[in-house]
């Protein structure tokens, strides 16, 4: 059974799974029914962005669920926490272990992956300028 399309699919070859990644509520809750076979129990309305907190697995893979409905770059900080996060208890691993060393190099890793995904339409070079969080007090 292969994933729907629209949804992005992020190898986490070092500890293992695929992240899928959307950036509307529509395809965050198709993700969730392909994944669990049911409906997603909770209104994805509120929010600006959702991750499950728990690793699927599903076709002898491990899946994890994120995404950012609001194309922010904080709620992007925010979603790619509580994933790397997710990950790093799967793989047994505290996030405070070795200064949290390893908890940073993922946390890089997702929120790259995640600014790729939601800024891509907007800028195509890699660098992310201010004006993304246009009317943000700072």
């Amino acid at each position: 059974m292969t994933i729907p399309r629209g949804i992005s699919k992020i190898p986490v070859h070092l500890y293992g799974g695929v992240i899928l990644f959307v950036r509307d509520r529509k395809a965050f809750e198709k993700a969730y029914k392909w994944l669990h076979d049911t409906d997603y129990p909770e209104n994805t309305e509120d929010g600006a962005g959702l991750t499950c907190r728990e690793p699927i697995h599903k076709d002898g893979k491990i899946y994890y669920l994120s995404g950012v409905f609001d194309q922010q770059l904080d709620t992007v900080v925010h979603e790619s926490g509580h994933l790397a996060t997710i990950v790093m208890k799967r793989a047994g691993i505290h996030p405070h272990d070795d200064d949290g060393e390893s908890f940073c190099y993922l946390l890089e890793f997702v929120y790259n992956q995640f600014s790729k995904k939601v800024f891509a339409v907007k800028n195509k070079s890699k660098i992310l300028p201010i004006d993304y969080v246009e009317g943000r007090e700072w």
